[in-house]
């Protein structure tokens, strides 16, 4: 049996670098690929894990929203404000997708973040800060979307992935991120 399963590894590997070789793809673009007798397992580049996220946003939350709150994937000129507004700083992400309104009119947010190495606390620690904010800008007006930041969840997957979800109807939101994730 043992042999059988390193036969069945080495065949996925070969099929697996029949199938890039076939399509063209040249070394740089190659994800790294690990072989054990168990399994295979493919490393995602950033550009990679960012478009993964991205994807899982875009199935995830109401067309209407992100058409007027459209999602961004790196802390740029551009996006600084929306950036600074969940506490996302550069050097402590891997791979992100993020929407969130830039103002507090209406508690929103909708985040996936690969932290860099040793930063998960920090993101983890930004986020709920995202989050605490919300609720605290809230309190004195606006229940409906006092309701909304109290709903909003923060989950560390097992691949390190955390993500926020601050959104009405914020479980059917979260469930759909997760499966396309």
């Amino acid at each position: 049996m043992n042999k059988f399963k390193k036969i069945m590894a080495m065949a996925l590997a070969l099929v697996t670098v029949a199938s890039m070789v076939a399509c063209g793809s040249s070394e740089e673009e190659t994800p790294d690929v690990s072989t054990s007798s168990e399994s295979t397992v493919i490393v995602e580049t950033p550009e990679e894990t960012t478009a993964r996220y991205l994807a899982a946003i875009t199935a995830g939350v109401p067309a209407d929203i992100l058409e007027v709150l459209p999602p961004f994937t790196e802390v740029s000129e551009e996006t600084q404000m929306v950036s600074d507004v969940l506490g996302l700083v550069g050097e402590d992400i891997a791979a992100f997708a993020a929407t969130t309104s830039p103002m507090n009119i209406k508690a929103f947010g909708v985040a996936i973040v690969k932290p860099a190495e040793g930063k998960e606390d920090a993101v983890k620690a930004s986020l709920q800060g995202f989050i605490d904010g919300q609720i605290t800008s809230f309190e004195t007006y606006l229940q409906d979307q006092l309701e909304i930041a109290k709903a909003a969840t923060l989950q560390v997957l097992e691949d390190g992935t955390i993500v926020m979800v601050m959104v009405e109807d914020s479980e059917t939101v979260l469930a759909s991120i997760l499966e396309n994730l």
